[in-house]
């Protein structure tokens, strides 16, 4: 696509008050021969709304290169300077620093169970404009000593295995490559309903999937780590 129609894609993420307008994109869609997305439910969000474009809809999946994800995640436990208790969840989010990423509804769902008395400890791996606002968000639901920003990492696949939980709870996602890479990991993963999320995930078998409320992602975060603590041995334990 032309770079206008990025550019305007980024105002609507940017600036609430600027409404999409589909023509933007038709003007382009209409001059292309094929129109390539990553998933089956952006494929039906284009036919839908581009019902004359529909027969050009491709879909390429993202393509993760597991024997160099599991090459490169094969480390050193990158958690070890930090002295973790046996009974302390580690979670790890990796994702861009911006708010609708979802950082609201994990940061008040791990405010929620450290009132609760449960112990974790919350890495987030990732770089962006936003990291005031979500150290906002940290403090005011008073997890700013369990929280560690490790922005952006050459190699992000390390924290990933050796940590107990993935947790994603983007507000939309066209359809996530770090969610990808963590069940190629093996990892227990909670992300949100997002338009794409049962794309990616079986929930109950491959994770869990919460509903977007802080209410959910609360309740199925503390499911999780309940059934952490109880039934599976952590990474760190290897």
């Amino acid at each position: 696509l032309h770079s206008t129609s990025r550019r305007q894609r980024q105002m609507c993420i940017r600036d609430s008050s600027f409404t999409y307008k589909p023509t933007l994109d038709k003007f382009y869609y209409d001059r292309v021969n094929y129109i390539v997305t990553i998933s089956e439910e952006c494929a039906y969000t284009l036919k839908r709304v581009f019902p004359e474009n529909a027969d050009k809809v491709r879909i390429i999946e993202n393509i993760v290169l597991k024997d160099t994800l599991m090459s490169l995640a094969e480390v050193e436990n990158p958690y070890d300077s930090y002295s973790i208790d046996r009974d302390t969840t580690v979670i790890c989010t990796v994702a861009g620093l911006y708010v609708r990423k979802g950082f609201d509804y994990a940061s008040v769902a791990l405010g929620n169970l450290k009132k609760e008395g449960i112990k974790f400890l919350w890495f987030i791996v990732g770089g962006g404009p936003e990291e005031n606002e979500i150290k906002d968000l940290v403090r005011n639901n008073n997890i700013e000593n369990e929280t560690f920003f490790l922005h952006q990492q050459s190699n992000p696949y390390k924290f990933v295995k050796w940590a107990d939980i993935f947790l994603l709870t983007s507000h939309a996602e066209g359809k996530s490559i770090a969610i990808e890479e963590a069940k190629l990991l093996e990892k227990p993963i909670l992300i949100t309903h997002f338009a794409s999320a049962f794309d990616q995930i079986e929930s109950g078998k491959s994770g869990l999937v919460a509903e977007m409320t802080n209410d959910s992602v609360t309740e199925k975060l503390r499911m999780l780590i309940g059934c952490l603590l109880y039934t599976s041995p952590s990474p760190r334990d290897a």
